[in-house]
């Protein structure tokens, strides 16, 4: 990629050329491309250009949700590439569907099991904070999801910073259903704890099941650190000492079974000459064994049916003719 290294730098488009600003590159300048989106949609040569952004924007309005639901949590400890990098991960759950064709692969609950592990924040891993085992399950009986913190062998639950005194544990829970795109969070924290604390007992957080229907369960463990000064526990704001991470991925909540009504063979549709003679006895004619039944077509102009029925046999006993009148008829 070429480097502007003159004094006077700008961004902006400039003939065939387009200049612009990278956060890690700096100063950079490009060609226009001479394809457009319309030939991309329309020229069979872009064909299978046309289908890999088709799943590209599968999985990029699927960050767009996830990131959407766990927004409230890592808003303040996420890195700079987090949003790429866990682009990267949807379209790897994408590529693992392997029922449908190119441009057709959707994102399944059994692939997306591989988000498991996803840490928001690459440079501090929620397993170099933790220092014991963390188990998470959900019970469909309760509805409800537990996270448990066990200590290590030696009583210790973190591994924590030299200017942090306490520690908080933060639990996320988020429904989201890519279809409707509707998406539900629930959190919960723990209470502070102090860094010095040795213990043997486990730390359990538990929140309610979000009650979305269908769609993808995705569960969140985080920590966060604190410093104790004059009575107050004032939080470390700093990226590189605070961690969150997805530690488990399940099926949201089953949608109840529909009951459909089986009609009996007998009983699907009314017969014709069933309907017939039921509409003709709704008419008032001054003809005893003829009845007229007035409507219209599709062109909006009343029509005239003459049927002579035999109202003591209850049959149609001869159809006359049809006509069109003008009128009412």
């Amino acid at each position: 990629m070429a480097k502007q290294t003159g004094i006077l730098k700008f961004t902006g488009k400039l003939g065939n050329r387009v200049y612009y600003y990278h956060r890690y590159f700096g100063y950079l300048v490009r060609k226009i491309t001479s394809v457009d989106a319309h030939r991309i949609r329309t020229d069979p040569a872009f064909a299978r250009v046309h289908k890999h952004n088709v799943e590209f924007g599968v999985c990029a309005h699927a960050v767009k949700l996830l990131r959407a639901a766990f927004h409230p949590l890592f808003a303040t400890l996420a890195d700079s590439r987090m949003t790429s990098r866990l682009t990267s991960a949807m379209l790897a759950v994408l590529h693992a569907d392997n029922q449908h064709l190119l441009g057709r692969r959707v994102l399944t609950v059994e692939n997306m099991s591989s988000l498991k592990g996803f840490e928001f924040n690459n440079n501090t891993r929620l397993h170099s904070v933790l220092m014991g085992t963390h188990t998470a399950a959900i019970d469909r009986k309760t509805k409800t999801c537990t996270v448990s913190l066990q200590a290590c062998p030696t009583g210790q639950f973190v591994k924590a910073p030299k200017a942090a005194t306490h520690f908080q544990l933060t639990m996320g829970i988020a429904a989201i259903n890519h279809r409707s795109g509707q998406y539900v969070l629930h959190t919960q924290t723990g209470p502070p704890q102090a860094v010095s604390t040795r213990s043997h007992n486990s730390i359990t957080l538990i929140n309610p099941l979000p009650p979305v229907e269908g769609g993808t369960v995705l569960m969140t463990l985080g920590v966060e650190f604190f410093q104790y000064v004059n009575g107050i526990l004032c939080p470390l704001r700093d990226r590189q000492q605070q961690a969150l991470a997805i530690v488990l991925v399940a099926t949201g909540v089953r949608r109840p079974a529909r009951h459909y009504r089986v009609h009996a063979p007998n009983r699907s549709r009314r017969p014709m000459s069933r309907r017939l003679r039921h509409n003709a006895r709704k008419v008032v004619s001054d003809q005893p064994t003829a009845a007229f039944l007035h409507h219209y077509d599709i062109r909006g102009k009343p029509q005239h049916s003459a049927f002579e029925v035999d109202f003591g046999r209850g049959q149609i006993a001869k159809h006359f003719h049809r006509r069109e009148v003008d009128g009412t008829g």
